[in-house]
């Protein structure tokens, strides 16, 4: 995590500021006083009145200051007959000041929300103190040794003596609540097998970490080995629904032995793409033979030396904060991350009712901690909504989720996303402005959104931001399997993003990636520092990270003054698309491209490959999203150009440049790729027909870094006098300190 100063904090505000005054750009300013704060205030300038709630009082009150309520929905109650009353709300706003403690999920609908003149504001008195929860919380008093027999049971005789167990069902909860292991991962074929997909199960946490089901291997993986009976795949006829049998390594047969039942044990991995994870139940361990077979088929298949482990076995828990939960009788084993105390803090998130559901408008949530749930942190379907220091976490689905309704003129600032299941951090939707051209107001700034799609990794993004001109911005955003963000709706602004340690297990994937549309149209990618992605120990496939992904036909991008480190993998990838701008960035150190643009969906069509590009005219979603959004008045008044496009492909129109599947109109030019690319990848490879349609100058590699006095550090400052100016000589110096969270 980067920290940045008041004084770089300051030449960001210029800089926005200055930015704001094209009538094009987002006004941000409005925004960045509140990081002027260095110590956190519960203090709302020009509210009318505070009701006051302490959950901790014996004995609910007035909501006055010396008798306050004890609930949140008893002082909504009182801003509902506030509203309806004689006098209406007051002019100013309403401070609801939340003392420390544990509250009941918030719903704030069309009732009880505010008003232009009076918003309401929900405020922590304390930063993070006021917890938003509807979880169970679990007393490690009630937590006790395991027995003898339990004991025998672990392979490990030292994790037996740490390991102890706790009744659920003493907190009168059911198999509904601890829920029953379903099918997980985006590829799989669950819904053939009945009884194979479901509600996810309860996380547990402890102080705030989430506990792990016992697995092996404790870390890593163990890999496929020969394929015996390759099972069913998507495209086998339904009687036949087989799971796979391969071989498997000689420890793992002889750990299997000591597995008192294989009911309930699972796998999850990524058994034919290294894209395309799932899960899929154990049906056979043979140790005598040395093979597994799974009881579901798998959506693609299967192949040799593909990554998996297995899970929910009681005789793995070896470690430190693996737990085991019986599922018939409701016991819960866990072998302790730290010691039990009185004061541990310990949760089974067993309810998928939302901490925040907020359907309202004129509204913010300051200070706020929502936190353990089964399902999504906060539902929005608002308008001006603001989410401001706000700590959501420990969400088995995501942290924010827009319902089909959306919501427009919602931030979300100076916060924290963290420790999130599902492949999905934070999803932003106003879809309907992509056809009405009407900006969202959708902002995501300064947040830290860090260590999601912990559950399920693959084929969404972290942050997804649906709408016409979403912003995302100074935000630092890490940790996690595949995508860190996505994009849906012209002039989308990316901009000053940190974005690191990303598409760490799954390949075929981008940091910033987007794909198949040309609603996206107009997107500025600007000033983002991308670095330290992919995973050297996945394999071949594993090394496709991308820093940029412009997927399959993607058109009417703009990226410049980006700089792209340390990538196991590519910088940039360009799929086929037309419109695009790609100038004054900086690569540095990619195993392969640095900067990659082909000509897939010309060459589906005339190039005389078999393969599903050829089919896009016809039936691609970026050639329905032209005809059915594109071509209105709203989008032809914006972007003229596409109002000329030739959607089907013919010999008569194969060089005509307006001709949809033509790499056309884009510009490439004045990017720098720093060192050698090892192993004998070219730096830049863009493919005859790009450089045919479109503008294609030169891009250059130095062989060093010595442009960057502290690249030993990864800052990378580009020095006045750098090697870098000989080649461009108006190189655009790219603001490396103002990039990532600002904080005082």
């Amino acid at each position: 995590m980067k920290i940045k100063f008041l004084s770089l904090f300051l030449a960001a505000v210029m800089a926005l500021t200055v930015l704001a005054s094209c009538s094009s750009e987002p006004d941000l300013s409005a925004l960045l006083p509140f990081n002027l704060e260095h110590k956190y205030s519960a203090e709302v300038e020009g509210v009318a009145m505070t009701i006051y709630v302490d959950c901790n009082v014996e004995t609910t009150g007035d909501g006055t200051e010396n008798s306050p309520f004890k609930t949140v929905a008893e002082a909504q109650a009182k801003i509902v007959e506030l509203k309806f009353g004689d006098k209406g709300l007051p002019s100013g706003g309403i401070r609801v000041l939340l003392a420390s403690g544990v509250y009941a999920p918030m719903v704030v609908n069309s009732e009880n929300s505010g008003t232009e003149d009076c918003p309401i504001y929900y405020v922590a008195e304390e930063e993070r103190g006021a917890i938003i929860t509807d979880a169970t919380i679990l007393y490690s008093s009630d937590f006790e040794p395991i027995t003898d027999e339990e004991k025998s049971r672990l392979i490990d005789p030292a994790a037996a003596e740490n390991v102890v167990k706790l009744d659920l069902k003493k907190y009168g909860l059911t198999e509904d609540d601890w829920g029953q292991i379903y099918t997980i991962g985006t590829y799989h074929l669950a819904y053939k097998y009945e009884g194979a997909t479901g509600n996810a199960w309860a996380d547990l946490y402890f102080n705030g970490d989430k506990m792990t089901l016992a697995r092996y291997p404790n870390e890593g993986w163990v890999y496929t080995g020969s394929i015996i009976d390759p099972g069913s795949n998507k495209d086998t006829p339904v009687e036949y629904i087989d799971g796979a049998t391969f071989t498997v390594p000689d420890e793992l047969a002889e750990r299997a032995q000591k597995w008192q039942t294989l009911d309930n044990v699972w796998t999850y991995g990524y058994f034919m793409y290294d894209w395309a994870d799932c899960s899929n139940p154990v049906k056979a361990i043979d140790s005598e033979n040395k093979s597994l077979t799974l009881e579901h088929g798998s959506f693609y298949g299967i192949s040799e030396r593909q990554r998996y482990y297995i899970f929910n076995v009681f005789e793995e828990m070896d470690i430190p904060g693996e737990y085991y939960v019986d599922r018939v009788n409701g016991i819960l084993y866990l072998y302790p991350p730290e010691s039990m105390a009185d004061d541990s803090y310990i949760t089974l998130a067993c309810s998928f009712t939302p901490t925040i559901e907020c359907r309202g408008q004129y509204v913010t949530f300051k200070g706020l901690s929502a936190r353990d749930t089964r399902g999504h942190g906060v539902v929005l379907e608002c308008d001006n909504v603001v989410f401001d220091r706000c700590f959501i976490t420990n969400c088995r689905q995501s942290g924010f989720w827009s319902t089909g309704g959306g919501h427009t003129n919602t931030v979300l600032k100076n916060s924290e996303v963290s420790n999130i299941g599902g492949a999905m951090a934070i999803n932003f939707s106003a879809v309907s402005t992509i056809e009405t051209f009407e900006p969202c107001g959708n902002v995501i700034y300064n947040n830290y959104i860090h260590d999601f799609q912990q559950v399920d990794k693959t084929g969404y993004a972290g942050v997804s931001v649906k709408g016409c001109g979403s912003v995302v911005s100074h935000n630092e955003i890490c940790n996690a399997a595949q995508i860190a963000v996505a994009w849906n709706g012209p002039n989308t602004l990316i901009e000053y993003n940190e974005v690191y340690n990303v598409c760490n297990e799954a390949s075929d994937a981008g940091a910033l990636n987007v794909g198949r549309g040309f609603t996206s149209y107009g997107t500025k990618i600007r000033y983002n520092y991308i670095h330290d992605l992919g995973n050297a120990e996945l394999g071949s496939q594993g090394e496709f990270a991308i820093g940029i992904y412009w997927d399959d036909g993607m058109a009417g991008q703009t990226a410049y003054g980006n700089i792209i480190a340390d990538v196991y993998g590519w910088g940039f990838s360009v799929g086929g698309g037309r419109d695009h701008k790609i100038y004054n960035n900086i690569v540095i150190n990619c195993t392969q491209y640095g900067l990659y643009y082909d000509s897939r969906c010309r060459d589906g069509e005339y190039g005389g490959e078999n393969s599903w590009y050829g089919k896009m005219a016809n039936v691609g979603s970026i050639y329905s999203d032209i005809q059915n959004i594109c071509w209105n008045d709203a989008w032809k008044a914006n972007f003229p150009e596409l109002s000329d496009l030739i959607l089907y492909p013919s010999d008569e129109v194969k060089d005509n440049p307006m001709l949809v599947i033509n790499p056309a109109n884009s510009y490439v030019a004045n990017n720098v790729l720093y060192l050698t690319i090892e192993n004998g990848w070219e730096p830049f490879v863009i493919k005859d027909a790009v450089r045919q349609f479109s503008n294609i100058g030169e891009n250059y590699v130095i062989e060093d870094l010595t442009d960057f006095p502290g690249y030993m550090q990864k800052e990378y400052r580009l020095k006045e006098n750098s090697q870098i100016r000989e080649f461009v000589p108006d190189f655009e110096i790219i603001p490396f300190d103002e990039i990532g969270r600002v904080i005082e």
